[in-house]
Parts: structure tokens; C-alpha cells; sequence
């Protein structure tokens, strides 16, 4: 039997012999009544074929290829003719029942692809049937199936096959996000320097970009010598660890504090972008400092009494070979 919208028995006595051959599953014997008929009246022909594709018992059963028909079938209506104006009338047919059979084809399309649930099936139904009620919500089930698949598998090359074959999904930013996660990952498992300074560069927008210049930052100065951090700093001028880079080097170089030291530095180091705090530091290592107290907090002073350094310690102790030991927030060193 074949199913629109509960009007079958008054259709096929109407429409002749191809609704009888139907009622009967003699799908060959119908189909072609309903070809021969799109020549002499496309509206009523295209109406049948889709009527033959939408009998969901046949194994010709096609609802792609039924809405198809009745599209047709709609489109041929306004330019039909006189003789073929009454054949529709005596048939019963308008453009309101050909609307029946269309949403009825479309209702019943999604409800198929509702049942398979998978991808492929749903995605389908979106690119034949675009516009409709259940449009959106095929979409969702859709994206949602390809979602799990791509969690399973969860590697970036499933992610950016589902980012790019769903722009508009509910789902693509979370996606997008896995995206992120799973490329930085991948790289950073393999464990390889250029690979991280790579990813780098061809993802700059990228939410890990400042996780993976932390890596690069820590793989080369692991061992936080002079070389390894003055080469990373030459190196790696835009890494966000950079001034750190420049500063970690400038203390263990002066570590003793003394004014040679500090002129010592910037010879050898020329590039050093903090030239003021060298210029700073140099000519505080001159100074002689005296401990100082104000509001029961430590600072320094110089021997005219200006101070060097704010007021800010619970303990100091004397300066000895350009270092003191002070306590603040409860911490010594």
C-alpha cells in the first residue's frame, strides 16, 4: 500500500490505472503509467512519480527522489493549459493537495533518517530537504552523532573534519575547542622543540599559543645557564618569556651586586633591552646604604638620608658585599 495522507482509495479510483496497479504492488506497471503521463500532463505525472517513490513497501522506496517529483510537479502547476487545467480538476488535484503530499513526503523523509540516526542519513535529509520544519532539528541530531564519533576518536583531524563540514552546528565551538586542545596536545606528546615553535607560528590566535612558549621556554633554559637563557632571549624575541629570559639572566649575572658587575653586563650583553635598570643598579651598587625605619617598616637610605629603598621590610640586616638580608610578609632572604 502506498500512504498520502489517508486519501489512497479515492486517488487511485480517480487518477486511473497507475493508482490501481499501486493499490495492487505492481510498482513497474505504475511507474510507468506515471512516465508516460509527464509528457501529456507534467502535473499530474510528477504527482504520481512521487506518489510511486513515497509507497514506503516498494524497493524502489525513495524519498529523496518523491519530494522531488512533487517539487516538480509544483513547479510545472502555473503553466499548465487548458485541456490539462481540467484533467487536474477531474482528478481532484490542486496545488493544495500537492502541498499535502509534499509535507507529507517531508515529515515522513525525516522521520526515516530520525530512525537511522546516523550521520550520513541525517546529513542527507539537510541537503535534500533544506527548509522545513524538522530542518533544524535534523541538523542538531546530525551534528550530534558526528560529535560522539569525533569524542571517540578524539585526535585534531577529526576535530577539523567536524568544524569544516558543520560551520553553522550548535556544537562547532565546542568543537573548535577540542580542536585547540587536541592539536596542542599531539604536538607537545611529540615531545619535539621545532614542532612546538611551529605550531606556534602557523596558530597564533591559538588559546594554547602562550602554554606552547612556556614549553619552548622551559625545554631550552632547563638547565638556567647564561648561554641557554641569552640564547633563548636572541632567539625567541616575541615568546612571552622573553623579558623573563633577559631578567633571569641579568640577576645571575649580577648576583654579587657589585658595580663592575653590573658595567660587566652590559658590555657582554649590548642587546639587553632594560639598559635603565642596568644605569639604576650600577650607581645604587655605589652607594653606601644604611638601614632605616619608618611607620615600623625597613627601608634604606643613602648617607644623605634619601631613601634608595622604600620602606617596605619587617627585618633588615646590614648590607655586606652589596648584599642584605631582609624579611617581608613573613619571608626572609
Amino acid at each position: 500500500m502506498f500512504l498520502v495522507l489517508g486519501l489512497l482509495s479515492s486517488s487511485a479510483a480517480q487518477m486511473g490505472g497507475g493508482f490501481r496497479a499501486l493499490e495492487k504492488s505492481n510498482y513497474a506497471k505504475a511507474k510507468r503509467i506515471f512516465k508516460q503521463n509527464i509528457c501529456a500532463n507534467p502535473v499530474l505525472g510528477h504527482y504520481g512519480m512521487s506518489l510511486y517513490f513515497a509507497d514506503d513497501h516498494s524497493r524502489y522506496h525513495s524519498f529523496d527522489s518523491a519530494y522531488f517529483h512533487i517539487n516538480r510537479s509544483l513547479m510545472h502547476l502555473p503553466h499548465a493549459n487548458f485541456l490539462q487545467r481540467r484533467k487536474l480538476k477531474k482528478n481532484k488535484l490542486d496545488e493544495a493537495f500537492i502541498m499535502a503530499q509534499k509535507e507529507f513526503i517531508y515529515r515522513k523523509a525525516f522521520k526515516e533518517a530520525e530512525k537511522k540516526g546516523n550521520c550520513d542519513a541525517l546529513d542527507r535529509f539537510v541537503k535534500n530537504f533544506p527548509f522545513g520544519a524538522y530542518t533544524d532539528s535534523a541538523c542538531f541530531l546530525r551534528d550530534s552523532d558526528f560529535f560522539k564519533y569525533a569524542a571517540s576518536e578524539n585526535n585534531s583531524r577529526i576535530w577539523v573534519q567536524f568544524v569544516l563540514r558543520f560551520p553553522g552546528s550548535v556544537l562547532r565551538a565546542q568543537a573548535q575547542a577540542n580542536l585547540e586542545k587536541t592539536r596542542y596536545f599531539e604536538v607537545l606528546s611529540g615531545g619535539a622543540i621545532t614542532a612546538l615553535v611551529d605550531y606556534i607560528d602557523e596558530f597564533p590566535n591559538s588559546v594554547y599559543r602562550g602554554d606552547a612558549e612556556d614549553d619552548v621556554f622551559q625545554m631550552l633554559i632547563f638547565n638556567n645557564t647564561q648561554e641557554s637563557l641569552y640564547d633563548f632571549a636572541l632567539k625567541y624575541p616575541n615568546n612571552r618569556n622573553n623579558a623573563k629570559a633577559w631578567d633571569m639572566l641579568y640577576r645571575l649575572y649580577t648576583a654579587d651586586q657589585r658595580s663592575e658587575s653590573f658595567e660587566s653586563f652590559k658590555k657582554k650583553y649590548p642587546e639587553y633591552p632594560f639598559k635603565e635598570q642596568i644605569a639604576e643598579d650600577a650607581e645604587l651598587a655605589k652607594i653606601k646604604l644604611f638601614p632605616a625605619v619608618k611607620n615600623q617598616l625597613w627601608g634604606f637610605v643613602d648617607s644623605l638620608g634619601a631613601i634608595r629603598i622604600p620602606f617596605q621590610f619587617e627585618e633588615v640586616d646590614l648590607f655586606y658585599e652589596n648584599l642584605a638580608v631582609v624579611t617581608i610578609n613573613g619571608l626572609k632572604g
